[in-house]
């Protein structure tokens, strides 16, 4: 595990979220919160990375 994973894994357990998720891009972070389903944590910057996660987001959005 990197640093990046150790530190998501250790603040998901602390604040009582179920344990993140491995995706294409880096982890899913279940927030479960009103107004916040969760969080991407992304393993690099990567703005390839981040250009095609920005976009299955706003597209989850328009599908709803």
């Amino acid at each position: 595990m990197n640093p990046i994973e150790i530190w998501v894994f250790g603040y998901a357990l602390t604040r009582g979220y179920p344990a993140p998720e491995t995706v294409p891009s880096g982890l899913w972070l279940k927030v479960g919160k009103p107004d916040q389903r969760g969080r991407f944590v992304l393993r690099a910057f990567d703005t390839a990375v981040l250009s095609e996660l920005a976009r299955s987001i706003a597209a989850r959005a328009r599908a709803r």
